[in-house]
């Protein structure tokens, strides 16, 4: 019977002896395995909070009279265009200076305008497209979190790895079994990661071009190649359902590891064996879960592109389109507004600004995030304005870098998307993060 294995039944003094060998050995297996690596979609998603907004500082040196005025919205991460904006086109905001003094904080009244290019079908078509992009984006998240270097799945590594150690003098043949299976599920996560990687590519494309038909750009090759990237996205949703069979082999193995090792005696070691197994069985049901739902979401949007395939997206004729709100400023930190619209209240903060508050302004950078508790997420956006219809590529650039580098995400669901009717960008087009 293996030594090492049969610690747990043997003197106190000594179990802290071997304790202190495990230790080693683990550091010793981080040292030589490492930590299984994922590929950028996944790294990225386990580096961050999706439920908690990103502490952002503001730019509060703002003056509302400086700030009042006619701005054009630029454009907008495409979750809020395709949501609150979906079919309208020609955006703008005219901001009124209303309380200037007012010791709580200065209050604009603004005015949100634009056009009306879509018909309600193609626009709840547009809609509902972009609602399951991010169900599939956050479905994938989810799965990174299954599987990154501090998950049950990847402890079971660790686990199969310290006890293929003890077991590899002995037992050589189950040793090499237990270390082929660790590197199935570290190939696995890998693997997936991967997919995700493109797929979110490919999300972030059909956002793109969900942004395109819901500005009245309908024309078919629009449409199309809405379709040819939902058809990428699901080719990488079946293979990354494709590589869960691996985790099934995975486990069948371990379970023959596990009687094997019960024969020669090595109770604990089998124990801990079985205990990995669970392990990497709970995440695999997870895991399946979340591939559900990413199939059948994927199925909901497909649906949706058929109507906009099928519809006349155009109206005849633009309508008109207006809002009107109260923005309210912040008493001690004048970067950051609270914006009441139809009844409802979300805060922004301006996060950049271009030119002189003697020149009213000449650009400016809007962020908004809440965080919703019941689905444990965050709803975040950010806005680009300028006082003409068109923006210098440098400043787009370089407002784009700020948001990047505060962790505001632009990746798979919400990518950047330019508003319509401002017409072709001064110069080259800017340079997506």
């Amino acid at each position: 019977m293996n030594f090492v294995c049969q610690s747990r039944m043997m003197g106190t003094r000594l179990c802290t002896i071997l304790f202190l060998l495990t230790l080693i050995a683990i550091t010793e297996f981080a040292g030589v395995h490492g930590v299984a690596t994922l590929d950028s979609f996944c790294e990225k998603a386990n580096s961050y909070s999706n439920s908690t907004c990103p502490d952002v500082s503001t730019f509060d040196i703002v003056d509302p009279a400086a700030y009042a005025g006619m701005w054009y919205e630029i454009g907008s991460t495409a979750q809020f265009k395709l949501l609150s904006e979906a079919g309208l086109d020609c955006l703008q905001s005219n901001y009124t200076l209303q309380l200037p003094n007012d010791p709580s904080g200065a209050a604009l009244a603004v005015v949100n305008s634009g056009e009306r290019s879509m018909g309600a079908i193609a626009t709840l078509a547009i809609t509902s497209i972009s609602t399951g992009a991010k169900e599939i984006c956050m479905n994938a998240r989810d799965v990174c979190s299954y599987i990154g270097p501090s998950s049950a799945m990847m402890q079971s590594v660790t686990e199969l790895r310290i006890v293929s150690d003890k077991v590899k003098s002995s037992l050589p043949e189950q040793a090499a079994t237990l270390d082929d299976v660790a590197q199935k599920v570290e190939n696995y996560a890998y693997n997936v990661s991967k997919e995700f990687t493109m797929l979110a590519k490919h999300v972030a494309k059909i956002q793109t071009m969900d942004g395109f038909l819901s500005a009245g750009n309908d024309s078919a090759t629009n449409v199309d190649q809405l379709k040819l990237d939902m058809i990428a996205m699901s080719k990488h949703i079946d293979v990354f359902v494709e590589f869960m069979h691996e985790m099934d082999i995975a486990r069948s193995l371990l379970a023959q590891v596990a009687v094997k090792l019960v024969l020669a005696g090595e109770f604990v070691c089998s124990v801990d064996i079985t205990e990995a197994s669970a392990l990497i069985a709970a995440a695999e049901q997870s895991i399946s879960l979340r591939a559900a739902r990413m199939r059948s979401t994927h199925t909901a949007m497909n649906a949706a592109s058929e109507v906009l395939q099928l519809a006349d997206l155009k109206l005849p004729n633009n309508l008109s389109w207006s809002s009107p709100g109260v923005a309210t400023q912040n008493a001690t930190a004048r970067g950051r507004l609270e914006f009441s619209i139809l009844g409802l209240s979300d805060p922004y903060v301006i996060i950049a600004l271009e030119g002189l508050p003697s020149r009213g302004y000449d650009a400016a950078l809007l962020y908004s995030c809440t965080e919703d508790r019941l689905l444990d997420t965050i709803q975040q956006s950010f806005f680009v304005l300028s006082r003409r219809p068109t923006l210098q590529p440098a400043t787009l650039n370089r407002f784009l870098a700020v948001a990047s580098s505060l962790g505001i995400d632009l990746d798979c669901e919400n990518p950047f998307l330019p508003s319509s009717c401002n017409g072709a960008p001064e110069g080259d087009a800017p340079t997506s993060m």
